[in-house]
């Protein structure tokens, strides 16, 4: 079980639920769409323990990002993707094996922003998950 395998996984997710680019590695493919998510890892703690017992908790981050010049066609497209996503991890706790499981409840913002011409709608979803170790 390796971290970056879990961050992969959200993005698979994250394509299912109508995201049109969902790269397995942060880069700039990502911001030349007007509907993209990134996932990556914010912080979390890591045991001590020795590796067959350690027990690793990581909050993950999934930001789905959707960007138009009309904020009403940028809330109709946003309609149901959330739910979408988080279903998609409720039917996948262990995130195809990558991850122990979801650890405790999945936590949402959704910040809006306007700048010049252009809205942004983002959508962030932090997954706390249980890992083993991998000493």
């Amino acid at each position: 079980m390796a971290l970056q395998d879990a961050v992969e996984r959200l993005q698979v997710h994250a394509l299912a639920s109508g995201v049109l680019v969902a790269p397995d590695n942060v880069d700039t493919t990502a911001q030349n769409s007007d509907i993209y998510a990134l996932s990556f890892a914010r912080n979390g703690e890591m045991g001590t323990e020795a590796a067959a017992q350690a027990r690793d908790i990581h909050n993950l981050v999934t930001q789905i990002v959707i960007q138009g010049s009309n904020i009403l066609a940028i809330e109709q497209r946003a309609e149901g993707m959330l739910e979408t996503f988080v279903n998609k991890l409720r039917n996948d706790i262990t995130l195809n094996g990558t991850v122990q499981t979801i650890n405790g409840p999945i936590v949402y913002q959704i910040v809006r922003t306007i700048d010049q011409n252009k809205t942004t709608l983002t959508m962030e979803i932090i997954t706390q998950v249980k890992m083993r170790g991998t000493f």
